[in-house]
């Protein structure tokens, strides 16, 4: 595969979950807002998936590769990009 310089940083986060279609459109919402943060619920219902668990594995995923920030506040998780990806995107 070529990669051409032309291709930003969030191509390429896209090619690297090009197996797991529900970490494309958590990556694609989240770059949409970039300095917002969300709770998986609310992720779940922008996104139009009525299934809660499974966009719950693919933030785990998401955080456990660096690609998403988790932060708990009132034992409630909130989701953002993480601040390095924004700044290379």
């Amino acid at each position: 595969m070529t990669i051409t310089i032309a291709q930003t940083a969030g191509q390429l986060n896209n090619v690297e979950y090009a197996h797991d279609y529900h970490c494309q459109e958590i990556l694609q919402f989240f770059r949409k807002y970039p300095y917002t943060r969300f709770s998986r619920l609310a992720v779940a219902h922008a996104l139009n998936n009525g299934n809660a668990f499974i966009i719950e594995k693919a933030l785990e995923q998401l955080v456990d590769d660096g690609q998403v920030n988790m932060q708990s506040r009132n034992n409630v998780n909130f989701y953002t990009l993480n601040d390095k990806k924004q700044q290379d995107g």
